[in-house]
């Protein structure tokens, strides 16, 4: 199972991880990009009105993201998966929010 979680950056910066440029975004258009400033935190959910989910997600149950923002997907892993113990450990992955991939017809990503 795992499970995912968001944090400002300010409580994150010791687990941030500087992704190349070119390897930030796919599509041609934006590979001119650059990261966020460090200090930046634009909001980039539309609308951005906090009105459900304790006040993270919006009228359409989007969770509302910033630039910078770390999101933290904790997944329970087996400690050893070639043993047939049943031991498991919480495992971390952690993501910076960049700035907006699209809109489709269900979703913001």
């Amino acid at each position: 199972h795992a499970a995912l979680s968001i944090a400002t950056t300010q409580h994150q910066h010791q687990h941030q991880r500087k992704v190349p440029q070119s390897q930030s975004n796919s599509s041609s258009s934006s590979q001119n990009k650059s990261l966020p400033s460090p200090h930046e935190h634009r909001c980039l959910t539309v609308p951005s009105e906090a009105v459900a989910n304790d006040g993270r997600d919006n009228a359409d149950g989007y969770l509302i993201v910033h630039t910078n923002d770390m999101l933290t997907v904790d997944e329970l892993t087996p400690i050893d998966p070639r043993s047939s113990d049943a031991a498991t450990q919480y495992e971390q992955t952690f993501y910076q929010v960049v700035d907006v991939l699209g809109q489709g017809t269900f979703a913001q990503v």
